[in-house]
């Protein structure tokens, strides 16, 4: 053993612990400061040339200064930042973190511990949450589950185990069989991309992931999806999954996840549902209801870092058969045999759930949440968002100037500008004007989406720090940038 006291010229540790202590202090205060006046600060800013050349530079050769270091952060970063955790944030689906998920986030990273088949804390916290989330959507205590980097690799990770479960471990010695013109998976036209996706990369085909029409409600179609499962059999497909969304991205809609999980049964199918958006239902006795059927799924996806406002990245993936991950997903090695009672003896193989071999402690800013936070408030969250979209379909409702395309389903909305005299296609390009000035302003951050060929502003709530004057003075803007850009156009 070395015991000698020459320190170490080779540590990544500081020379004065104090001297980091101290900055360390003023960059916590200065973040802790930043969020407490974040109704101040601008929905997004667009980066100067001076920030972009900034992060240009060369690596540095020698070692530099932290406080140095954090003022160019202060300066070329943190001023063009997405913006997703301002009050005015509502494009795509992002949440927009708390206090709390910071503070957890330094602990999480002091300890930093590689969360996959040790046995240290770490696993038994993700345990734990992921025991949560499964008594929140109803799931058996035996269900099996993994904390993922977001919803794309949960959605992954479960049509991997709808493609083992319908193929068995043959297709993980021999690839998919021959002999079938294909295995199919069958979602809506407003299913997210990451179903697809999956499909594609677990070698399926992007032609047998089917998109079935929709209803007037944007749901899927069931009497469509009937149709052609029937249609996909007689020709020689063989259907192996349907996916439902509980929330769809772009107009906020639920597909009929309890006729859904009637037809799987019935068919032998694997039922999915993507509740990447939509799982913080589960948390509102008001709204707990629109999530019916989803308690009967096979597998169950969601992000806890958009309406649940954890800190980027962490999402899930649960599946009712404990078994189902772990038979997907399993393969031996001989470093990471197990040795009992020594660190190398996990009370669970989370490696064994998932494709990632690192995994950082995203556990803990969860845990942390819903510790200090408790159901209940998440619920009332929810319930308040909800009531916020319904407020803003009344603005755009009552106001002259605006066209509502689609109704606040749930957290989900798009509406437009619209006046009489121009085309479709004019106000497509009045619109996109209107957005663009809206955002580069930081005004407001929505997103856009096209409805029925029309162009619009799509906004989404998944923000707990936006109050009601907030969407009040986003439709004001819309109007009177709306009112410009046709003054300018005169």
């Amino acid at each position: 053993m070395n015991t000698s006291n020459k320190p170490n010229n080779h540590t990544l540790d500081p020379e004065n612990w104090d001297d980091i202590r101290a900055q360390g202090h003023k960059i916590f205060d200065s973040m802790i400061d930043h969020l407490e006046g974040i109704h101040e600060v601008p929905s997004w800013q667009p980066m100067t040339d001076d920030a972009i050349a900034a992060l240009k530079t060369p690596m540095p050769e020698g070692a530099g200064d932290l406080a140095a270091v954090y003022q160019s952060f202060q300066k070329n970063i943190a001023p063009f930042v997405t913006g997703n955790h301002t009050a005015r944030h509502w494009g795509w689906v992002n949440g927009c973190g708390t206090p709390e998920g910071v503070i957890a986030g330094m602990m999480a990273n002091t300890y930093t511990p590689n969360c996959i088949l040790h046995r240290s804390s770490s696993l038994w916290v993700e345990m734990q949450v992921l025991d949560w989330f499964k008594d929140v959507c109803g799931f058996p205590k035996g269900a099996g589950g993994v904390l993922t980097s977001g919803g794309s690799l949960a959605n992954f990770n479960a049509m991997a185990a709808a493609r083992f479960a319908g193929l068995g471990e043959q297709v993980r010695k021999t690839g998919i069989p021959a002999g079938t013109k294909g295995y199919r998976v069958y979602s809506s036209k407003e299913t997210h991309y990451s179903i697809a996706k999956a499909w594609d990369l677990l070698g399926m085909g992007l032609e047998n992931s089917v998109a079935i029409p929709l209803d007037a409600d944007y749901r899927m179609d069931m009497q469509a999806l009937k149709a052609q499962v029937a249609k996909d059999r007689t020709a020689g497909y063989v259907p192996l999954a349907i996916v439902g969304s509980l929330i769809t991205v772009g107009v906020g809609a639920i597909d009929p996840l309890g006729e859904m999980a009637d037809f799987a049964a019935a068919e032998g199918l694997w039922f999915h549902v993507d509740a990447a958006i939509g799982f913080a239902l589960f948390f509102s006795e008001k709204h707990k209801p629109l999530t019916r059927g989803a308690e009967r799924a096979d597998s169950i996806a969601f992000d806890l870092h958009k309406w649940l406002s954890q800190p980027y990245s962490v999402g899930a993936v649960l599946c009712r058969h404990g078994k189902n991950l772990e038979d997907t997903f399993h393969v031996p090695a001989p470093y990471i045999n197990a040795t009992e009672g020594t660190l190398a003896d996990p009370p669970i193989r989370f490696s064994d759930y998932t494709l990632e071999m690192s995994r950082g402690f995203r556990a803990l800013p969860v845990w942390m949440s819903m510790q200090v936070h408790g159901r209940k408030t998440f619920g009332d969250m929810v319930d308040a968002g909800m009531a916020q979209m319904k407020m803003l379909e009344g603005l755009i409702v009552a106001a002259p100037e605006l066209e509502l395309l689609t109704p606040a389903y749930n957290n989900v909305l798009n509406f437009r500008y619209v006046t009489d005299d121009l085309s479709n296609p004019q106000l497509d390009a009045l619109n996109s004007e209107i957005y663009t000035r809206l955002n580069r302003a930081g005004i407001a951050s929505p997103s856009t989406f096209v409805v029925d060929g029309k162009f619009c502003i799509r906004v989404c709530n998944t923000n707990h720090r936006s109050r009601d004057e907030d969407f009040r003075d986003m439709v004001d803007a819309v109007i009177r940038i709306g009112a410009d850009v046709l003054a300018g156009r005169a």
